[in-house]
């Protein structure tokens, strides 16, 4: 019973860990661009649109553009904003 295979656990979860902080922030992209998509096609009054907004989850790397440095700003801007218009990134908690 003692020569039993032991998985290697560790090398697993560091790959889901190191793949988690990589989607992370690359996801932000891909969701502004469908949520501006979803709120092009809004049908209520004339003048009362509301805000593009990500969701919640992403106040991190608003905060980051917010208070980081100017480069960094400017790429998540680039990244996230969809062509046709921006979408609002939560800053605060």
């Amino acid at each position: 019973m003692e020569d039993e295979r032991k998985t290697p656990v560790a090398p697993f979860l560091a790959t889901v860990v190191f793949a988690a902080a990589l989607a992370y922030p690359l996801s932000i992209g891909p969701v502004c661009w469908w949520i501006a998509k979803e709120a092009s096609g809004w049908d209520g009054c004339v003048g009362t649109r509301p805000p593009k907004v990500a969701p919640h989850v992403y106040w991190p790397l608003g905060w980051l553009a917010a208070h980081g440095p100017q480069p960094v700003h400017d790429a998540l801007y680039w990244y996230a904003a969809p062509r046709d218009g921006g979408v609002l990134i939560p800053s605060e908690i």
